[in-house]
């Protein structure tokens, strides 16, 4: 299952990425000094657009046979078996996945309504005790 990006949040890293891009790349041609931050400016510019590319057509989370997985800031693919959770917490709007060892946050303002209603349903699946889940009232 896979649970989408809002579109809004998706047109952000492309425009901050087309941003970059284009400062990069005006430095790089218009100014007879080219420092390193030129090109650093235009690498961000093509990570993020990288990135808006792999988020259009991917996804936030994946959620396949009870493994629950995302990538992190980096590009690092992180993942964590829905099995393992002992806890969840929510603050604000926002989830946090607890096992024994390690913690998985989820951004619920990234992510679109329906694939939102997707993921509360598969949380609510989990066998937790009402004290250790925010859906004990549902």
């Amino acid at each position: 299952m896979k649970i989408k990006y809002k579109i809004i949040k998706l047109y952000g890293f492309l425009i901050i990425g087309l941003v970059f891009s284009l400062l990069g790349v005006s430095n790089l041609f218009y100014n007879d000094d080219i420092w390193w931050t030129d090109y650093v400016q235009l690498l961000f510019g093509l990570l993020y657009i990288g990135y808006f590319l792999y988020a259009l057509w991917g996804q936030y989370l994946t959620i396949h046979n009870n493994t629950i997985g995302k990538l992190n800031s980096l590009g690092i693919p992180i993942k964590m078996n829905l099995s393992d959770v002992i806890r969840i917490k929510k603050i604000n709007e926002d989830y946090t996945l607890i096992t024994e060892d390690k913690e998985f946050k989820i951004k619920t303002d990234w992510i679109e309504k329906s694939s939102l209603l997707k993921l509360n349903k598969v949380l609510q699946q989990l066998d937790l005790p009402v004290d250790k889940t925010p859906f004990h009232n549902n």
